[in-house]
């Protein structure tokens, strides 16, 4: 009978193997970051227009859609990347959030991308909509706004971002349920804030880790040369 000396398997792993969810956090900071410096000048454009219907037909409504749908598609990345940083410490009522939130974000990118490209088709209808379409923006916003304040209070409860950071995504979700002109903006800066926030927080805890480890390390190597020391004094 011969052996046969199976090779031991290959537990390396590259940067392109990093499992999906790794990527999401990695991608959380650079998607808050980019949503708010394009999304906020976006949503700055309507405090230079007095209506969206005599507005439709220009370049830049259009251009300020498109900058409102890419910041909304990036908060949604962001919001998946904080809540996989966040991991079980959410627990059931955070995770409930979560999805809230992402469900209205994307309620919500449905009616900018509605607003920016099909406005100039029915200006009158779509600038002071009524009856089911009003209903359904509504309840749009309505999911959108609980959600992103539910995610905002779960972060700060578990102390993953600060508390100002908290009040100011708690305040963006709540100012976006309002029909008031620049309605994200206060959310976005406080979902850029958020993942800047949970960012430091994760590697401050690392490095507390590590220091708590070393210093164990060190209290390990030490004790023996301690026992021995004792042990010559008794003598």
């Amino acid at each position: 009978m011969t052996n046969t000396t199976l090779p031991a398997p290959d537990t390396t792993t590259t940067p392109s193997a990093a499992p999906p969810g790794a990527r999401l956090v990695r991608l959380a900071l650079p998607a808050g970051l980019v949503a708010a410096a394009v999304g906020v000048p976006s949503d700055l454009y309507h405090f230079t227009i007095e209506t969206r219907a005599a507005a439709s037909d220009e370049f830049l409504f259009a251009a300020h859609g498109l900058g409102l749908v890419t910041a909304m598609v990036l908060a949604s990345v962001a919001l998946l990347g904080l809540a996989l940083r966040a991991g079980h410490v959410l627990g059931r009522p955070g995770r409930t959030c979560v999805g809230l939130a992402y469900v209205g974000t994307l309620l919500v990118l449905g009616n900018i991308t509605t607003e920016a490209f099909q406005m100039r088709l029915a200006p009158e209808a779509l600038d002071d909509p009524t009856g089911y379409s009003l209903l359904v923006i509504v309840v749009s916003y309505g999911i959108f706004a609980v959600g992103w304040t539910g995610v905002a209070l779960s972060l700060g409860r578990h102390e993953l971002v600060s508390p100002g950071v908290t009040l100011l995504m708690c305040l963006g979700a709540l100012y976006a349920f309002t029909p008031f002109p620049g309605s994200y903006i206060l959310l976005l800066l406080g979902i850029a804030a958020a993942v800047v926030s949970a960012r430091r927080g994760t590697e401050a805890r690392r490095g507390e880790d590590a220091r708590i480890g070393e210093v164990a390390r060190r209290s390990e190597a030490a004790q023996p040369t301690t026992e021995k020391e004792t042990s010559a004094a008794t003598r």
